[in-house]
């Protein structure tokens, strides 16, 4: 399993706290890794914690299609997968909106 989490920040870019955040939820769920997106980029230091922890970042245009945002992290979710699968099977999505609590 590895944990996506977006986030569509708008005046600043994630910070280390941010991405230590994703590395303690991918550690309390036994993930095997995770990758951040926003649309501003990462801090230097969020970019620091990702590299030691083996998580992955990418950043969208903040105007970017479903289908741009799909094979974006397609292609960071699969690096190195060998034969063809089908990205509809294989990930559940939970959108979370502004602080909405946990179920």
């Amino acid at each position: 399993m590895t944990l996506v989490e977006c986030r569509r920040h708008t005046t600043s870019k994630i910070d280390q706290e941010q991405v230590g955040g994703l590395v303690f939820r991918i550690i309390d769920t036994g993930a095997e890794g995770g990758l951040m997106v926003t649309p501003l980029g990462f801090q230097a230091g969020a970019e620091l914690v990702a590299k030691a922890r083996q998580v992955n970042l990418a950043t969208l245009n903040p105007d970017a299609t479903e289908r741009e945002y799909v094979l974006k992290i397609a292609g960071q979710l699969f690096l190195g997968v060998g034969s063809l699968i089908s990205f509809r099977q294989l990930v559940q999505v939970k959108v979370i909106t502004g602080n909405a609590p946990e179920p």
